[in-house]
């Protein structure tokens, strides 16, 4: 955490009232490139939601930008309608659910779990029907959504933040926040997922050997998503 994080931090702990809201403008300031109107929407958030776009924005600006442009609904540039599109690819969401997620990034997870079991049950469908129909891109492209948001599913209801755009994020998530009896299964689920999202891009899976990935990904997603649901009887 840079030294101004820190700063901003401290601040908002120790302080009340006034103090909070000379805070919260100092970490607004602080957020390049933003309009005038949108640091006032974040200044309007809550503390912790404020707190959780600076942090977002000093790891990832270009995230924190295109979420608090959505939220205040300004234009994107070429650019940043660019960098949405790219993040849609590296999450397999498409462009609504990809929008929809950045407007609701410092949202509590804990109120986001009913979305992401919907969002894990539609995009596992229609990677079924993508696989049955031959289309083994797209196929590998949803089911790695799919498994993206089981994650999203499990973090939410362990109510963590988790930022599932960066794989070193997720693995470090499955290492220090899953449960041991989890751990394997989740971090199999990913590294045998990624495979199939890689042949989104590349191709570079046969038709036999597709299926022989796509079946290991199947079964150990299925059995992963019915642990899940049955401890948290979802």
């Amino acid at each position: 955490m840079s030294a101004n994080v820190t700063l901003s931090v401290s601040l908002i702990q120790t302080f009340e009232d006034n103090s909070l809201t000379c805070s919260k403008y100092a970490m607004s300031s602080s957020l390049q490139g933003i309009t005038l109107a949108t640091k006032q929407r974040v200044m309007s958030e809550s503390i912790s939601t404020a707190i959780k776009f600076f942090e977002i924005y000093n790891e990832w600006p270009v995230v924190a930008t295109l979420a608090m442009k959505l939220i205040s609904r300004e234009p994107l540039t070429n650019i940043e309608e660019q960098n949405l599109k790219e993040l849609a690819l590296a999450t397999g969401l498409n462009m609504e659910d990809i929008k929809n997620e950045l407007i609701n990034l410092a949202a509590d997870p804990s109120e986001r779990i009913r979305d992401y079991k919907e969002l894990l049950e539609r995009y596992y469908k229609e990677a079924l029907e993508l696989f049955d129909s031959g289309n083994t891109r797209q196929a590998g492209e949803k089911i790695w959504a799919s498994v993206l948001s089981l994650i999203k599913l499990y973090a939410s209801l362990k109510r963590i933040f988790i930022a599932y755009w960066s794989r070193g994020k997720i693995d470090n998530f499955i290492a220090s926040n899953v449960e041991p009896k989890y751990k394997k299964f989740f971090r199999e689920l990913v590294d045998r997922a990624q495979i199939l999202h890689e042949h989104f891009y590349e191709g570079h899976l046969n038709e036999e050997l597709f299926k022989e990935r796509w079946n290991e990904v199947v079964e150990l997603f299925e059995k992963t998503r019915r642990m899940i649901y049955e401890e948290f009887q979802l």
